[in-house]
């Protein structure tokens, strides 16, 4: 099945926005995995969010592998707070995973770090 469907899908890519953000879910179960692709800022973060809302009412959990994320601006921030919150409201959970260094210090000196779950 696809990305929303019930099995465990495969790996794809969705290009949010041509050469700036793209994802690549996988999906196990009630979890979904995302690694996100790119650039999180300005232009691509409504988009994430756009999908993120999309998302069905199946998922438990999202996890977001940023190990390939380059950059990370305020509203992209914004937008996993936003997320997040999202994802709360529908009895879901979300956490971040494979955070790079760089963003790492971003989220932790911006105070990101104790909102959102690292691992």
């Amino acid at each position: 099945m696809g990305l929303f469907g019930k099995r465990e899908s495969k790996p794809e890519v969705v290009v949010l926005q041509e050469g700036m953000l793209s994802l690549a879910p996988a999906r196990s179960g009630s979890d979904l995995t995302v690694t996100l692709i790119g650039n999180l800022n300005g232009v691509t973060a409504p988009l994430l969010e756009d999908y993120v809302s999309g998302l069905d009412a199946g998922i438990a959990a999202l996890h977001m592998n940023f190990s390939r994320l380059e950059y990370i601006s305020s509203a992209g921030l914004r937008v996993l707070l936003q997320c997040m919150r999202l994802l709360e409201r529908r009895g879901a959970k979300m956490n971040i995973t494979d955070v790079p260094d760089n963003i790492r210090e971003i989220l932790t000196i911006s105070g990101f770090g104790v909102l959102l779950e690292m691992n």
